[in-house]
Formats: structure tokens, C-alpha cells, sequence
């Protein structure tokens, strides 16, 4: 739970500050990228670290 809220709160502070078009482009799916990917490792390792050794 802790992640996910830093992950939101990291995600808010990285609000574009400039309203160019151009840059907005670029950047929002590259945000998007790297949340989503901070996100799905931070997954990745809870399965890892969680899931029952003995099959």
C-alpha cells in the first residue's frame, strides 16, 4: 500500500509545469512508461517475494 501511494504522489509531482503542446506529447506517454513500469516491477518483485515456495 505504501508504494502504490508514493507511486501517486511521485506520479503528481511529475506533472508537466509547461503547457507546450510538443513537449506535453513526448512526455505524458513517457511518464505513463516509466509508472507503468515502476508499477509492474513493483508487482514482479511482491509475486516473487510472496508466492509459496512448495508447489
Amino acid at each position: 500500500m505504501a508504494t502504490a501511494s508514493v507511486i501517486i504522489s511521485f506520479k503528481d509531482d511529475l506533472k508537466p509545469p509547461f503547457p507546450n503542446g510538443l513537449s506535453f506529447t513526448i512526455l505524458t506517454p513517457l511518464l505513463y512508461t516509466v509508472t507503468a513500469g515502476i508499477i509492474a516491477g513493483a508487482l514482479t518483485w511482491l509475486v516473487i517475494r510472496l508466492w509459496p515456495r512448495s508447489r
